[in-house]
């Protein structure tokens, strides 16, 4: 940026398990239509044939209701943030004047409401003193863009060429 430095820092979101699955199902196995998986952030590896079974099964799960899309989006995305926030004060790492985390979030949920989404993230960060470590925080998928300073604000990403 003219006459500043920015240092960034990213990561991808993603639950190990349901990104090997996705290859699994990539390469033909189990419906091209299937239930949304749960996850947990760092839950443990599962073998192979274990995402074989549950990819044949395609059990629907538990669920969701209520405010529990947004509040699990929230502490996958703060999991993330928290596994990056020790590595960016590590001794050799280089800081700059600021220094912003970029989060890619491909966490698998049904469609959540980013902006009570946001405000739960937002409390999570200010309780694990992120802000202390990235000066702003930023969240995107395909369609939305958050962002973390003060306080949280939510941008709808719009694909070049479509109408509104």
């Amino acid at each position: 940026m003219s006459g500043f430095e920015v240092g960034i820092e990213h990561t991808e979101a993603v639950p190990e398990n349901v990104a090997r699955a996705n290859f699994l199902r990539e390469k033909g196995l189990g419906p091209d239509v299937y239930f949304t998986p749960h996850a947990t952030p760092g839950e443990p590896r599962k073998t192979a044939d274990e995402l074989r079974h549950e990819i044949k099964a395609d059990n629907p799960g538990s669920g969701w209701c209520g405010d529990s899309p947004e509040r699990e989006w929230a502490a996958a995305m703060a999991h993330y943030v928290k596994e990056k926030m020790p590595k960016a004060i590590a001794d050799g790492f280089v800081r700059y004047p600021a220094n912003w985390l970029i989060v890619y979030d491909n966490w698998p949920l049904p469609a959540i409401d980013y902006s009570k989404a946001a405000k739960y993230l937002a409390s999570l960060l200010a309780e694990m003193d992120a802000f202390s470590v990235f000066d702003a925080i930023y969240v995107h998928d395909d369609s939305h863009m958050c962002e973390f300073r003060h306080a949280p604000f939510v941008y709808s990403l719009i694909k070049p060429g479509l109408k509104r």
